[in-house]
């Protein structure tokens, strides 16, 4: 299972790798593909008798998914199409493979990939790609969707004139996972990176080259800490992210030296200190000691609380007892769980006390303990975790109501992934209840679509019709994946949803629209009409 954001994702977002191609609105709005030569599939019997309004809703996402928007709505509308996985839509990634736009044509060949059988893209795959800003975009996409493997890496790594930020991107997986050293192709464009003036790439070539144990990458960071750059902190922050995502360990030194810095954000502090504690520098398990015990602030005492239950397979369980002790009862519960956590270093099984915290931590339901109690379940692999942020979290008041339906989405994918059996029979008899909001129904199911399991589909059908129609609407998006056919009343909330007549995000719209088109036995001729657009 991928732990953390991928990297590609993390530099960008950020601002510190400029692999993004531009997308504008304007003359560029739309390629002209063909899908010429492209594999139809056969077509098959028609399971829906087509609705004229709503095939023609159903096209019109379609078109929107290929014309390029200022905000990015088409590149949600592709994902989501891509997600599905499903060969009939073969065609349309074949056209916009071909597209004159950039990200149209990212998005074809990433389609493609995808529905390669292994998946993946290969170095003469990329080589078709003239430009060297789409290559990076491509190539920094399919990274972040585990479509390049390691061979495939270590090719693109000797390739002349590729972007030097890709090149960084290409290297990182090989040094976290120990596939590099100083003579990989690659390794000389990482201390050529270390002279480039954006911090960025400049950092990232430092993080990784001390990994490696090179002494001017250390350098390098250790002048990023020192420098008054107004973007030296967020560039600071993205690297320790990326540090801990990818168990980059050779950073303890540095990160211990930014949490110990005078004056620093708060964040960037608590980041900086988890980093040194969970890659073994002594100092900054003292450190956060001593600043608990020289602080009476109680925002802050909670700060270095979080801290410690993410960084506590790494901690001394003595440490948390001061935080067990304090009367504010979050506080007092976040050090019982860091202390369990602490004394069992993850192997739950032979220290059950550990379950019965965590699961007292998630009753809380503070939106940050379901957030974390999330990814611990996916750290370890426990259904039983994953199950209990199902079950135990509520959407509550509106604030952070967001990050715990988030939590529920997150852990339903989990549990169905890791305990198909078990999530079948407790999530079926979860949904039915009556005393469930159905906002967390809906986090449910968004859950179970995002597993694209057998399992999922087989659920929607144990379950009644719900009565919200945003509910109705996310359980066809699984009903329409199964063989089953659709009731009456059914088929006509598949219109309604299609025609904009629930509260559904279009990514999820433009799925239900793709069955539609498919089981009205519309679906190739809607791609060779989008395709054949000017």
């Amino acid at each position: 299972m991928r732990r953390g954001r991928a990297l590609g994702a993390v530099l960008c977002s950020a601002g510190l790798l400029a692999l993004s191609v531009p997308e504008t609105a304007a003359a560029e709005t739309r390629s002209a593909p063909t899908s010429e030569d492209s594999p139809v599939p056969p077509s098959s019997t028609p399971a829906l008798v087509p609705d004229r309004e709503t095939t023609q809703q159903a096209i019109l996402l379609f078109n929107d998914a290929v014309t390029v928007q200022a905000d990015g709505r088409h590149n949600r509308l592709l994902r989501a199409l891509r997600h599905l996985e499903a060969p009939e839509l073969g065609p349309l990634f074949v056209g916009l493979s071909r597209a004159d736009h950039p990200s149209l044509r990212v998005h074809g060949m990433l389609g493609i990939a995808e529905l390669n059988q292994p998946r993946g893209l290969t170095p003469s795959d990329i080589a078709t790609v003239p430009r060297p800003d789409v290559q990076a975009e491509l190539i920094s996409a399919a990274l972040d969707g585990e479509l390049i493997d390691p061979p495939t890496r270590l090719a693109l790594l000797g390739w002349q004139g590729l972007d030097p930020g890709v090149k960084l991107l290409l290297s990182s997986p090989l040094v976290a996972a120990g596939d590099f050293d100083k003579d990989s192709p690659g390794y000389a464009d990482l201390l050529e990176a270390l002279d480039d003036p954006a911090l960025g790439k400049k950092g990232l070539a430092g993080l990784l080259l001390t990994q490696l144990g090179n002494d001017q990458g250390k350098q390098v960071l250790a002048d990023l800490r020192r420098s008054t750059h107004p973007s030296a902190q967020a560039a600071q922050a993205t690297l320790l992210e990326t540090a801990w995502s990818h168990g980059l360990n050779g950073c303890a030194d540095w990160a211990y030296s930014i949490a110990t810095t005078p004056d620093l954000p708060p964040r960037l502090e608590m980041l900086a200190l988890k980093v040194a504690i969970r890659f073994g520098d002594r100092r900054a398990d003292a450190w956060w000691s001593e600043r608990w015990s020289n602080s009476e602030d109680i925002t802050f005492q909670t700060r270095l609380a979080w801290v410690g239950l993410e960084a506590a397979p790494w901690m001394d369980a003595e440490r948390f007892e001061p935080l067990i002790d304090s009367e504010d009862e979050l506080v007092a519960q976040l050090g019982r769980t860091a202390q369990a956590i602490s004394m069992s270093r993850n192997d739950t099984a032979e220290f059950p006390e550990v379950e019965t915290r965590v699961i007292n931590l998630i009753e809380t339901n503070h939106p940050l303990a379901c957030r974390w109690a999330t990814r611990y379940a996916q750290d370890i692999g426990s259904a039983e975790f994953a199950s209990a942020v199902v079950l135990r979290t509520e959407p509550g008041e509106p604030r952070g109501r967001a990050r715990r339906l988030d939590a529920v989405v997150r852990s339903t994918q989990t549990l169905i992934e890791l305990e198909p059996i078990q999530a079948k029979t407790l999530i079926v008899t979860a949904l039915q209840s009556e005393t469930v909001e159905p906002a967390w129904q809906r986090g449910v199911l968004l859950g179970l679509i995002r597993s694209r399991s057998d399992e999922a589909r087989e659920i929607v059908q144990e379950l009644p019709a719900f009565s919200d129609l945003d509910t109705q609407a996310l359980a066809l998006v699984l009903r329409l994946q199964s063989p089953e056919p659709l009731t009456e009343e059914q088929t006509q909330t598949l219109s309604r949803v299609i025609r904009g007549g629930a509260e559904l995000d279009d990514s999820l719209r433009i799925q239900l629209a793709w069955t539609y088109l498919q089981q009205t036995g519309q679906g190739q001729e809607a791609i060779a009409a989008v395709l054949a657009q000017p």
